[in-house]
């Protein structure tokens, strides 16, 4: 009977390419754990601007509102991938260079909002909002709706009540 010998060197090799490529196979998939992880730590975070953009949006409203005069402007956080806050009838005809963004919310027209983000989709689960308190009917008589630029997550809001106004009033 012949005796095989194994060549203990190309063993070795093949042992060590086997090492190396399970090696890279874990690497890959810590990346991509990795890359998920902090793709939904943003979206998080990016939710929780929008949610704190409209409480404190609804509380600087009702501050000014049961003032007898207030003026002045809302400097207010969202996520840089917002493009608008606009403010809507959705009730009414769309008028103005924005008439556009408010075509996607005429199936939440029961809802009633009147504050909307633009792009829908980007502010999470929450892109519409009710804000009491508003004088919309005077905002949207020229511009329905009426939309406030958002610069590098940065949006800047002029609110006033004067002393005889039932209704707070927006402004750029």
């Amino acid at each position: 009977m012949k005796r095989v010998c194994f060549n203990k060197k190309a063993d070795a090799g093949v042992g060590m390419s086997f090492s190396m490529i399970f090696a890279i196979i874990l690497m890959v998939f810590f990346v991509a754990v990795a890359v998920m992880v902090i793709s939904s730590i943003i979206k998080t975070q990016n939710c929780v601007k929008v949610s704190m953009f409209v409480d404190d949006f609804k509380t600087k409203i009702n501050d000014a509102w049961n003032s007898q005069r207030k003026s002045f402007d809302y400097n207010g956080i969202l996520p840089s991938n917002l493009e608008m806050v606009c403010f809507v009838n959705i009730s009414e005809p769309f008028i103005g260079p924005n008439k556009d963004v408010a075509k996607e919310y005429v199936y939440f027209k029961y809802d009633d909002p009147n504050m909307i983000f633009y792009p829908k989709g980007k502010a999470c689960t929450i892109p519409y909002h009710k804000i009491l308190h508003l004088d919309i009917s005077d905002l949207i008589k020229k511009e329905n709706p009426y939309c406030f630029n958002v610069n590098d997550g940065s949006v800047v809001i002029k609110i006033d009540k004067g002393f005889t106004q039932k209704f707070v009033k927006i402004s750029r």
